[in-house]
């Protein structure tokens, strides 16, 4: 009778996971993966802004950060590909126009959409 867990990457879903197997005293095993929650939230500072605004993330992946800015009609402003260590110090938004964006910022599977707005 017992039960073990490891830690690990699915295989066929690459999603991180706990395995756990549970052993009976019959010895049957059942075996449960458990997802294992990936942290991952962007705040962009300040907002509206009148010149550039940041983004603060918090991940608990290395994975680099893409951010994508449209403005509200759907066009494409810009895209950047950031590593985590340098994300608070890009500034975006210096050439926007006034009006309101939608900065998309994804990692792996996680995304976050922000609404800005420029003054």
């Amino acid at each position: 009778c017992g039960a073990a867990a490891t830690a690990g990457v699915n295989a066929n879903t690459g999603v991180a996971a706990t395995k756990v197997i549970i052993t009976s005293c019959l010895k049957k095993q059942l075996i449960v993966n458990k997802p294992i929650k990936t942290i991952f939230d962007v705040i962009a500072t300040p907002n509206p802004f009148t010149s550039n605004f940041n983004l603060n993330v918090t991940t608990s992946s290395s994975d680099r950060v893409e951010v994508k800015v449209y403005d509200m009609i759907g066009k494409l402003i810009e895209t950047h590909n950031i590593e985590v260590s340098e994300i608070a110090n890009q500034e975006l938004g210096n050439n926007y126009a006034s009006g309101v964006y939608n900065v998309i910022v994804t990692q792996g599977t996680e995304v976050k959409t922000l609404r800005m707005i420029k003054r």
